[in-house]
């Protein structure tokens, strides 16, 4: 109390209570819990019984180096342990201080100061773990809500923009296997969500819910320059989706808010698709005009192939953009395929039917400007009833009749 009163004196001139001090000939038990301190504070008259001028050694409250080394260690014989009102905001705020520190020193578990051990610490340097593990054990904050509180401090950083996709995942991994904290802390207990606080739990389901919406609001944007010719990879965001958030059994989204965006995505793929082809339409064929010959129908028909036959290539591993909705049972919940969106088949879908409609209209006016077969390459015109011919089939592979 001395200790308290000595460091905030405004604590002992506030105070409204009158404390009358023990008679001066009353004994004080010789048990050292009382401390010398509080003698000192007994035998004090009334008039300065709240003014506390005593020197007092403080040494005991500092923070010391351990080892010569710049990590820090407190002592276990602290005569006091500051616990704050609320622990696990105080806690977040010291875990968003670590990371940002430590992502703006540079470190990352591949340089060349990272150890086997911090390797494993993923994005965290194992000075700022420490430092976490002896907060959260001193606060009394559980070791899962220590890794919740930690995982929130990253989405908020996503959101904002502050970090990148990697030090995402990296956190997921953390949160997946954790290093091991040296007060013996039992992690396969930390680790099971099915023992965690309610307040965990629903943080941990708005964590989701929020990295989910941005990584699909950062997938739309992606998806709008999909038939560009040197696309954004969307390789990071499909790994982060599938494996970090819609594997997640506890994962809140429904079925019908998965549908909604996937049925708003196949929609802006489509209106993309369809400038794509006019594009290619306005090149090769819209600028000649009157002067369009069987050729440029042909180059026309193999600009759109080969627009098609890219897209297929570039999304070959992974055809199926989105579609995975939620699957509620009685004994699981496991995701499964549903509606999906293939930018490749959206590109047919919309392409094919126009340019069958397009060359139709092409072939039926150049025929109506020739005013005799003299005037009209024969040759062109079988080589166009080739390239209709492979559009053709090329279509019938891709959607095959029922």
């Amino acid at each position: 109390m001395l200790v308290i009163v000595q460091s905030n004196r405004e604590l002992a001139r506030s105070s409204p209570i009158a404390v009358t001090p023990p008679p001066r000939t009353a004994s004080l038990p010789q048990d050292s819990a009382y401390g010398d301190a509080a003698r000192r504070i007994v035998g004090q008259d009334r008039q300065s019984i709240y003014v506390v001028d005593q020197p007092v050694d403080m040494s005991d409250l500092a923070i010391s180096p351990s080892n010569g080394q710049n990590s820090h260690s407190f002592e276990h014989n602290d005569p006091y342990m500051f616990i704050p009102a609320d622990p696990r905001t105080y806690y977040r705020l010291v875990a968003k201080e670590a990371l940002v520190r430590d992502l703006h020193n540079g470190y990352s578990a591949t340089s060349e100061d990272a150890d086997a051990e911090q390797t494993s610490l993923m994005f965290l340097t194992k000075q700022s773990v420490e430092v976490l593990h002896e907060l959260g054990a001193r606060w009394r904050i559980p070791y899962a809500s220590r890794l919740v509180l930690l995982l929130d401090v990253v989405r908020e950083m996503f959101q904002g923009r502050e970090i990148d996709l990697e030090i995402v995942d990296a956190a997921f991994s953390f949160m997946k296997e954790p290093p091991p904290d040296k007060k013996k802390v039992d992690m396969s207990m930390a680790l099971d969500r099915t023992r965690w606080t309610i307040r965990d739990f629903v943080l941990n389901q708005q964590i989701l819910s929020g990295i989910h919406e941005t990584l699909l609001r950062d997938l739309f944007e992606q998806l709008q320059n999909c038939y560009e010719t040197k696309p954004p990879d969307i390789g990071a965001i499909m790994t982060v989706l599938e494996t970090r958030i819609y594997e997640d059994p506890f994962f809140s989204k429904t079925p019908e808010d998965l549908d909604r965006f996937s049925d708003q995505l196949e929609s802006d793929l489509q209106a993309k698709a369809r400038e794509a082809y006019h594009d290619i339409f306005m090149k090769e064929i819209g600028s000649m005009g009157e002067q369009a010959e069987f050729f440029h129908i042909i180059q026309f028909g193999k600009a759109v192939m080969k627009l098609a036959e890219r897209i297929r290539k570039r999304y070959s591993k992974a055809p199926q953009i989105m579609g995975y909705v939620l699957k509620q049972s009685s004994k699981d919940r496991s995701l499964t395929l549903c509606i999906s969106v293939e930018p490749y088949s959206t590109l047919i879908q919309v392409a094919l039917p126009a340019l069958a409609q397009d060359c139709r209209n092409q072939i039926a006016s150049i025929l109506e400007n020739k005013s005799s077969e003299n005037e009209i390459n024969v040759q062109d015109g079988f080589e166009l009833y080739k390239e209709m011919v492979e559009i053709r089939r090329w279509h019938f592979n891709t959607f095959p009749p029922e």
